[in-house]
């Protein structure tokens, strides 16, 4: 009886060992499993977000990458910068003087392929350009080229080395949100030569040009809402229309519109981003 009792209880030992065995390893594959999943899932998440980069960039115009350009932050050592384009008043390079000039829009006249260039790549001449040497913006599905030469355009490889190249996705993630992005894509005229010949005019980039009328409004605008404040607000230049009513903005530094000054039928009103009517006044102009 006694050999019979030592014998049940080796085989229920056994069998509990057994079973706690496979509690362990269901347990441990469990938590394998569960990993493998959080892996997965991560790794997914990875993949989507790279392939959302990647879309968000994709889906751009041809106008507006070459907008983004402008925002990059080395643009201003070959071209315009996104503030000046947008205020219409920019650092003009002459030896080494640099000049106040203005401008309107910027003229993109298109180019004869380059070798050795990236494939898909497409050149621009940029009028008004920045000093006295020419600027160029390359454009392709993956990057943007710019550089300053004074050069022969004939290789790629050679002007790499008076340029940079930039990632369009890096430029697009930094700047997507800037509400700028959108007036400066208007700002972008794409033209053939015989287009810019016509269109580009260097006497039209004289800053003295309406200096007596832009020193008049500034003050009538400081007489109305105080003083200007230059170091918070970048102040546009002044912009007429055909009837002779003017527009300036003031912008943040990122470029992007936070009110507006009108001059409509002499009435002198300011507009909020919005557009909304913050404020008017019947102003009489004086003659000096």
């Amino acid at each position: 009886m006694k050999l019979i009792f030592i014998l049940c209880l080796s085989v229920f030992l056994v069998l509990a060992g057994c079973n706690s065995d496979d509690k362990v390893s269901t347990k441990s594959q469990k938590t394998e499993t569960d990993i493998d999943s959080k892996k997965r899932e991560i790794h997914k998440g990875q993949g989507n977000s790279k392939k959302d980069t990647n879309k968000s960039a994709i889906h751009l115009s041809d106008k507006q990458r070459l907008a983004l350009a402008f925002y990059a932050d080395e643009a201003g050592q070959y071209t315009l910068t996104k503030n000046e384009i947008l205020t219409g008043i920019y650092d003009c390079k002459k030896g080494r003087e640099t000049e106040k000039a203005q401008t309107e829009d910027i003229l993109l006249e298109k180019m004869p392929p380059i070798n050795n260039a990236p494939t898909g790549m497409h050149f621009y001449y940029v009028y008004p350009p920045k000093g006295q040497f020419a600027s160029i913006i390359g454009m392709n599905k993956d990057k943007i080229f710019m550089c300053g030469t004074q050069g022969a355009v004939t290789d790629y490889q050679l002007l790499l080395k008076s340029g940079i190249e930039l990632d369009i996705n890096n430029l697009y993630q930094k700047n997507k949100y800037n509400k700028s992005l959108p007036e400066m894509e208007k700002k972008i005229k794409i033209v053939n030569r015989d287009e810019s010949i016509k269109l580009f005019d260097p006497d039209k980039n004289n800053i003295g040009m309406m200096a007596h009328m832009r020193s008049q409004l500034y003050r009538m605008i400081r007489e109305f809402g105080g003083e200007l404040n230059n170091n918070a607000y970048l102040w546009d230049n002044i912009r007429l229309d055909k009837d002779g009513n003017w527009t300036v903005n003031y912008r943040n530094h990122d470029g992007e519109i936070l009110g507006t000054y009108k001059f409509v039928n002499d009435n002198l009103i300011k507009l909020d981003q919005n557009g909304n009517k913050i404020k008017e006044k019947k102003i009489t102009i004086r003659e000096e």
